[in-house]
C-alpha cells in the first residue's frame, strides 16, 4: 500500500460501504469460480491415467513435459488463491478488504435489514432476491417486527457475522502463510528468503514457515467456499451455489481428461 492510500473505510457512510462491498464481492465471485475450476482441473489432471503414464515414462528427465504442465496449473492455482486472500487494499476485492467494508457497527444492521426484507418478500410472493440489492430494501420499516424477523433471518445473520470474523482467522492460518510464502519465493520474486521468513528468523522461531503442501490448498479453498457462500447469501441479489458449481466443474474436468489417450514410446 503506497503512502496516501486509505488504510480503512471510515471515510465512507454505512450505505456506501454496503454498496461498495456488494460491487467488490461480485468481482471476488468471478475469482472464486476460477479457483474452483483450477482446483478441480488439477485434481482431474493428476488422476488421469494417460498423464500418470506420461510421468512414469519421463521419470528419468529432470522435469518432463507432464511435470511442467502440472506444476504450471498448481502455481497458477496458488497465485489465484493468494489473490482471493490479498491483504487489505482500499482499491481491492480480496476477502480481507470485503470484510473490512462490512465489519462496522453501522453496516451490520443494513445486512440484517436486507435479510429481513428478503425473508418478507419470499414469504409474501416468492419473488426471490431480485430487487433486494436496492437501497429501499435496506431502509424499509413498514413491516411488523414479527414479519421482518423471519425464521431464517437470525441464523443467516449470525452466519454472516461469523463469516466476517472467519476472514481474519483464515488470513492468518499457517496454511495461508505457507501459500503466500511459496507464491512470493517461487513464483513472484527471484529471492532466497521472503520478508516473512526473515521476520520469523529475527523472532527466533526455528520452525519457520515451512513448505507448502497440497492439503494447504484444499483446506484454504474449502474455507473460502464456505465464507463466500455465506457472504453472498447475505448481501448479493443472486448468490452462487459454489458446491453445485464445484460439482459441475468436477464432472466437466474428469470427462475431459478421461478422453485423453497416450501411446507409449516404442
Amino acid at each position: 500500500m503506497s503512502n496516501g492510500e486509505p488504510r480503512d473505510f471510515n471515510h465512507l457512510t454505512a450505505e456506501e460501504r454496503f454498496f461498495v462491498a456488494q460491487n467488490r464481492l461480485a468481482s471476488t465471485s468471478g475469482l472464486m469460480v476460477e479457483v474452483i475450476r483450477l482446483n478441480e482441473q488439477k485434481q482431474a489432471l493428476w488422476a488421469s491415467e494417460a498423464i500418470r503414464n506420461m510421468i512414469g515414462e519421463t521419470h528419468n528427465e529432470p522435469v518432463g513435459p507432464p511435470d511442467t504442465l502440472i506444476l504450471t496449473v498448481i502455481n497458477y492455482e496458488i497465485v489465484q488463491v493468494c489473490r482471493l486472500w490479498d491483504k487489505f487494499d482500499a482499491h481491492g476485492f480480496g476477502l480481507p478488504t470485503i470484510a473490512a467494508l462490512l465489519n462496522a457497527d453501522d453496516v451490520l444492521p443494513l445486512i440484517q435489514r436486507r435479510l429481513e426484507a428478503q425473508s418478507l418478500l419470499r414469504n409474501s410472493n416468492g419473488a426471490g432476491f431480485g430487487i433486494l440489492g436496492q437501497l429501499g430494501s435496506l431502509t424499509e420499516e413498514s413491516s411488523t417486527q414479527e414479519q421482518r424477523q423471519g425464521p431464517d433471518v437470525k441464523e443467516l445473520m449470525e452466519s454472516a457475522e461469523q463469516a466476517i470474523k472467519d476472514v481474519a482467522r483464515v488470513a492468518e492460518l499457517p496454511a495461508m502463510q505457507r501459500l503466500r510464502n511459496y507464491r512470493d519465493k517461487n513464483i513472484a520474486h527471484p529471492i532466497y528468503r521472503t520478508r516473512a521468513e526473515i521476520s520469523k528468523r529475527l523472532q527466533g522461531k526455528e520452525k519457520g514457515i515451512g513448505d507448502v503442501a497440497t492439503a494447504d490448498l484444499n483446506s484454504v479453498i474449502d474455507r473460502t467456499v464456505s465464507i463466500m457462500t455465506t457472504l453472498e447469501r447475505a448481501i448479493l441479489p443472486n448468490p452462487h451455489d459454489y458446491e453445485v458449481r464445484r460439482s459441475e466443474v468436477r464432472d466437466e474436468a474428469r470427462g475431459f481428461y478421461s478422453r485423453i489417450s497416450y501411446t507409449p514410446r516404442s
